[in-house]
């Protein structure tokens, strides 16, 4: 890569089309279709047998969004959110990778970038994740996580609403953890049941936010501003977790 070299958006030689993805986690997402430079095109359909196109997120790094080693509850549950964000974000008209070579695990380190809606400019998705507080961390451990950690932000999250985090990405996150982790009934009925905590999760959720958030009540559901993912992720660990002891 060249010294310092600048991420030309309008070069198309760089990128390649994808769909069909398939969110892994919060910085791994897995394509169904490219289409290469020069026509060419890499799916089941064309290239029977192909394995599939994973890409791994330039300059950021989310938590596992399922149990591992020294991964407490309150990180799981922060990457369930970043999983289930990433994944509503991606539901747009078109989205482009630039690659730049291959991790550990086969993965392609790339940028990843969403051209719909009307954008003028492509919208880094690495970007997008690191404007929502806590929601990922930074990191520049690869070469070519310059473009994404040296950019300017491109936008005003402020100004795409269909950016902002929804109560329903919250929501599906909060209730599959509840599903993997509550056990389906208390101990002699004392904790509270799995289909309880299910039932109720609105309400304690929209509790959970008026704090996180500082509003008083909602009246657009379509998204939330939390002043910080990590701290909020904690505290409904925490609340589950009395729950289910209680």
């Amino acid at each position: 890569m060249a010294e310092k070299e600048r991420l030309n958006v309008d070069d198309w030689r760089y990128f390649s089309k994808v769909a069909g993805p398939e969110v892994i986690d919060g910085d791994t997402v897995r394509f169904e279709k490219v289409q290469l430079p020069f026509g060419l095109e890499l799916s089941p359909q064309k290239c029977p047998g192909a394995s599939p196109f994973t890409i791994r997120l330039c300059g950021v790094d989310a938590y596992e969004s399922s149990k591992r080693e020294r991964q407490t509850h309150d990180q799981i549950l922060l990457g369930l959110i970043t999983k289930e964000y990433l994944s509503e974000v991606l539901r747009v008209e078109e989205l482009f990778v630039r690659t730049y070579a291959t991790d550990a695990f086969g993965r392609w380190l790339s940028d990843l970038y969403l051209g719909a809606r009307g954008n003028v400019a492509l919208v880094s998705v690495s970007q997008l994740l690191l404007l929502h507080p806590g929601l990922v961390e930074r990191d520049g451990r690869s070469e070519a996580a310059s473009h994404v950690l040296e950019g300017s932000e491109p936008f005003s999250i402020r100004d795409h609403d269909y950016l902002q985090v929804s109560f329903g990405v919250l929501q599906r996150a909060v209730r599959t953890w509840v599903r993997r982790y509550v056990p389906t009934s208390g101990p002699r009925g004392g904790a509270v049941s799995r289909r309880m905590l299910l039932r109720d999760t609105p309400r304690w959720l929209t509790n959970q936010l008026g704090y996180h958030t500082g509003a008083v009540e909602f009246q657009d559901w379509s998204s939330v501003d939390v002043r910080d993912f990590r701290a909020l992720s904690r505290d409904l660990s925490d609340y589950l977790s009395l729950s289910r002891r209680a």
